[in-house]
């Protein structure tokens, strides 16, 4: 809403195509949060980069250093490898991924793709090829499982912070 609307973009089919200015909003809200509360990305523009491993390797040259009036700029970049999150799920659990990966109802395989999907910036593609050879659409559901499992399970959704907070302290 910076600039006046070219004449060739018909904003008002669109929005009506979508069900109205709000509807389209939490549309592209959802995706933009990926479902989180959108109050947890204040200040999000001055805390990560999305892109490529080299776009982020060149703009991480180009932030200078962290100054009192912008302490999020430490956690600029923070990706942690796929087999840093393994690791780390592994050692939660007690038992090698490759011990747990194909196990039927096991949370584990879960627990890897979810992290990784929300730590790591891979693609859904690349997090099932890591995984073993799954899909996208594979791991996709398996990260909505989990997203649902953690709403109701308190047990589960304590093992996914101590993941995060393990993480947190594992070198990228």
């Amino acid at each position: 809403n910076y600039a006046a609307t070219p004449e060739w973009l018909v904003t008002g089919e669109l929005l009506g195509r979508a069900g109205g200015r709000a509807r389209y909003r939490r549309y592209v809200q959802s995706h933009v949060t990926r479902g989180m509360d959108p109050t947890e990305y204040t200040g999000f523009s001055e805390m990560v980069a999305l892109g490529s491993r080299e776009f982020l390797d060149r703009a991480r040259s180009l932030v200078k250093a962290v100054s009192p009036e912008q302490p999020d700029r430490a956690f600029v970049f923070r990706r942690v490898p796929f087999g840093n999150i393994v690791s780390v799920v592994e050692q939660i659990k007690g038992e090698a991924f490759a011990d747990f990966r194909d196990r039927h109802g096991d949370w584990g395989l879960a627990m890897v793709l979810y992290q990784a999907r929300w730590q790591s910036g891979l693609t859904l593609a690349r997090i099932g090829e890591l995984a073993g050879g799954m899909t996208y659409k594979t791991v996709f559901a398996q990260v909505k499982r989990m997203d649902k499992k953690l709403m109701k399970d308190a047990a589960l959704r304590e093992i996914a912070e101590q993941c995060r907070i393990d993480m947190s302290n594992v070198e990228t």
